[in-house]
């Protein structure tokens, strides 16, 4: 099982990376061959999305030259993606949002068909809001996901 884990704080040992350390120590623990990869957001150039759509009218890849075009074959690549996020201003990092933004070349019909996720399949841990109203901030953030 190929794990994409990525960071969405600009605190390389914060919180965030603590709880997510866990975390993926406890996949580690329950699943044989994984393979994980790390991804801390703060240490990549990855510029914000433009909205130019020609990823999806043309049916290529993004136009931005940028950190970006190593991690979408990563993401394509993963059984399990994992973000890690602090909450800033009742929702995802910056970091986070920006690299989430730039998954329009992911939504291509090729991405479509190798992954299929249904809601069923996001799970989320929050500390700073009650159980049931983080879910309710994380599904807006990443509900098109």
């Amino acid at each position: 099982m190929k794990v994409l884990a990525v960071q969405g704080s600009p605190k390389k040992k914060g919180n965030t990376a603590l709880l997510l350390e866990h975390y993926l120590r406890g996949v580690e623990e329950n699943h044989r061959n994984v393979e994980i990869n790390r991804v801390f957001l703060q240490e990549k150039n990855i510029a914000p999305c433009t909205g130019c759509y020609t990823c999806i009218e043309k049916n290529s890849s993004c136009v931005i030259e940028d950190d970006m075009q190593e991690l979408y074959g990563k993401i394509v690549e993963a059984d399990l993606l994992i973000f890690a996020t602090p909450v800033y201003w009742w929702s995802i990092s910056a970091q986070l949002k920006t690299f989430v933004d730039r998954f329009c070349p992911l939504s291509v019909e090729e991405f479509q068909r190798q992954k299929v996720c249904s809601a069923d399949d996001l799970w989320y841990g929050t500390t700073k809001y009650r159980p049931r109203d983080g879910g309710k901030y994380v599904q807006r953030d990443l509900g098109s996901l």
